[in-house]
């Protein structure tokens, strides 16, 4: 840009479209966007700040209303920075209670512009409810430039205030759908787990049952083969059959060995039995 000055020189500025984020760690501006759902918020949080509205009014109604009441309490403290710069103004006849008037109604409705636009709101629907009837006195750049300058330092922390409340708003809503699909995903991972286990355990059934009744089955046998083995060797060795005196101390012998949990030698053992007969 080529500024015409006592020495003519170049001040560079950037254009919009050479703004970009930068690679892997840049990223956008956060630019709120004011919604249905985020109404209420706002409305609260600016009660918080300028007093109650009336709340059976509507939310640019309020809007409007809050507008005013910001207006009312801070004009004054740039009414004098006015009263100084109105000189070659339509102002310039007008006494200070006139000029602070015209400052207050104009600030007013420019307060309420501002954030309405920014909201979104149709100001074309709008426009007939906010007051600019008093702009066209402000007609030299240094009138003007109070009175915007005013409008701006008192619009910052209104819309500070409602991007702040649009952000906290989306965050709480972010946070609580990632909650949601967590408790969802570990809900079905669980759920699938359990079924997992669930079909194991049903396909586990027959063979455990299988495999305690092989164990049974071959405990069974054991024992009755060394029963008859011991049978047999004392049928051998005496040459006849135990009465059934001495096959009751064979039988206590054999169920004492087993309760024990020791190995059952036969042969050993029964070389030690003293037999009783009838």
């Amino acid at each position: 840009m080529l500024i015409y000055a006592q020495r003519p020189r170049l001040r560079y500025v950037f254009d919009i479209s050479d703004v970009h984020k930068a690679k892997w760690i840049g990223r956008y501006p956060y630019l709120w966007k004011l919604e249905e759902k985020h109404k209420n918020s706002v409305l609260m949080q600016l009660e918080k700040t300028y007093g109650d509205t009336d709340g059976s009014l509507s939310f640019e109604e309020r809007l409007i209303e809050i507008a005013g009441r910001i207006a009312q309490d801070a004009y004054g403290e740039h009414l004098q920075d006015l009263i100084y710069e109105k000189e070659g103004s339509f102002l310039e006849e007008l006494d200070d209670l006139n000029v602070g008037l015209r400052l207050k109604e104009t600030l007013a409705s420019t307060i309420a512009f501002m954030p309405l636009s920014r909201c979104g709101v149709d100001m074309d629907v709008w426009r007939g409810e906010l007051d600019f009837h008093y702009i066209s006195e402000f007609n030299t750049p240094r009138s003007l430039s109070v009175m915007g300058n005013a409008a701006a330092d008192i619009c910052k922390p209104v819309l500070m205030e409602i991007s702040r409340t649009v952000a906290q708003s989306e965050r709480k809503r972010e946070k609580h759908n990632a909650r949601n699909k967590a408790k969802e995903s570990v809900g079905g991972g669980q759920h699938g787990e359990r079924e997992n286990k669930s079909e194991i355990g049903l396909a586990n059934v027959p063979e455990m049952d299988y495999n305690a009744l092989k164990r049974e089955s071959k405990g069974q046998t054991s024992k009755e083969d060394g029963y008859s083995a011991g049978k047999d060797f004392y049928k051998e060795k005496e040459g006849r059959d135990l009465t059934p005196c001495s096959l009751f101390y064979f039988e206590k012998y054999q169920r004492y060995r087993e309760s024990s949990k020791k190995t059952l030698l036969i042969i050993p053992a029964l070389s030690r039995i003293k037999f009783i007969y009838d």
